[in-house]
């Protein structure tokens, strides 16, 4: 189900939007949880600090878990938490743009969220 993303040429990359795909399918059920989180820690094993900055999803993600884990966030909380941070777009530029007509629903658009913010 979930492969590796990672090559010699893409050592420190992280995919953020293979992520998000991941979350929603532990969000409908099709990915179990703990198949997931092995996951996401062998993708970003060894990846240096300043490269996982680039990608706060990651930390969002994490936080959410350890939230989970101490008994903070039930079931139904994780589910509403990792499906909104499913449809976020993160990005490292301080102005970040949203591109589309003015015209498209909030809730079809993305969440532009400034790592700066």
């Amino acid at each position: 189900m979930l492969e590796g993303m990672r090559g010699i040429e893409a050592e420190h990359m992280i995919d953020e939007y293979a992520i998000r795909g991941a979350l929603l399918d532990v969000t409908s059920g099709e990915l179990p949880l703990q198949e997931f989180r092995t996951w996401l820690a062998q993708e970003t094993w060894g990846v240096p600090v300043q490269e996982l900055r680039k990608v706060p999803l990651v930390g969002q993600v994490e936080l959410v878990l350890a939230e989970y884990d101490r008994g903070h966030v039930d079931d139904d909380e994780l589910k509403d938490r990792l499906e909104r941070l499913a449809g976020r777009v993160w990005s490292t530029d301080p102005e970040p743009f949203v591109t589309g007509s003015s015209n498209s629903s909030a809730t079809s658009s993305p969440l532009i969220i400034s790592a700066s913010a």
